[in-house]
């Protein structure tokens, strides 16, 4: 018997329970004779069976290791690129990439649009950002277990895991992510500095340019329309939707809108610059 070979009954037990863990266990898990303990009661020594029990990985149990010590997510989307205190850094290029890290990585799921929506919903709306999560190497059970790094164009924002934006405060974190993971902007004027693709710009005899296509930027954390200091806008041959920002003036703002105009949300202080619109209007 495995106690006559060098176990206490004590030890025995807590083993024999491992063996027959129905998770993680041997028994039903190992082809004979390793599943029969009665070949590890009548030929070996209980020295044999702990060593044999301590060196067992289950397959969930491999599946697990394997799923908690990822170098890149499953699409090759998502790649781990560093460590910050004790966070692993991802960078996130895909929703797929995204749902697998924010969902499923580490047993710990986030509430972000990034990893709940549609591939389709990922490829208009962040065809711009440039996401970094920042996922705890252990989980401690709070609200920043994972965090989404957003880069836009008008700077950084930040969910938790929750998705409640910009509550995340240690600034020794933000800064690294400022300064070491920014994004380089290689993109045209168009998409630069009016943060919509599909825009174009037309170039004025007086200085001013007009802009084909609509510009969506609704709830960006704006305090001022981002080409204001590179163009200023005669015509925009479309709609212009800048609601929800914190903008106090229409600084900026086309003087002739040939679509609508919606800019409800904001702060103004002065309606001075309201353009001309062809469409629906709401400030």
């Amino acid at each position: 018997m495995l106690s006559q070979n060098g176990g206490s009954s004590l030890e025995v037990q807590e083993y024999l329970d491992k063996f027959y863990n129905k998770v993680d266990g041997v028994s039903s898990k190992v082809s004979s004779p390793y599943n029969d303990i009665d070949y590890w009661h009548s030929k070996r020594t209980f020295e044999d069976f702990r060593e044999f029990i301590d060196n067992f990985k289950s397959r969930s149990a491999v599946k697990r290791e394997k799923k908690h010590s990822l170098k890149e997510t499953d699409d090759h989307k998502g790649k781990l690129v560093g460590h910050i205190e004790d966070y692993e850094i991802w960078f996130v290029g895909s929703h797929e990439a995204a749902k697998q890290l924010g969902r499923f990585y580490k047993g710990v799921s986030a509430a972000w649009s990034t990893s709940v929506d549609s591939d389709y919903f990922w490829n208009n709306s962040y065809k711009n950002d440039t996401f970094y999560f920042l996922i705890r190497e252990s989980s401690v059970g709070d609200e920043f277990d994972k965090l989404a790094f957003q880069f836009r164009m008008n700077g950084l924002q930040i969910w938790d895991l929750k998705n409640r934006k910009g509550t995340y405060d240690d600034e020794e974190v933000i800064c690294y992510m400022k300064d070491n993971f920014k994004w380089i902007d290689k993109v045209t004027d168009d998409i630069k500095y009016f943060r919509t693709p599909g825009v174009k710009i037309v170039q004025n005899d007086d200085g001013t340019v007009n802009v084909i296509g609509s510009i969506y930027l609704d709830e960006q954390d704006l305090d001022a329309l981002p080409w204001i200091e590179k163009y200023d806008v005669r015509e925009l041959f479309g709609s212009l939707y800048i609601n929800g920002n914190r903008l106090t003036t229409l600084n900026g703002v086309p003087k002739i809108i040939h679509g609508d105009f919606i800019a409800t949300g904001n702060k103004f202080s002065s309606l001075d610059g309201m353009p001309e619109v062809e469409g629906f209007s709401e400030v």
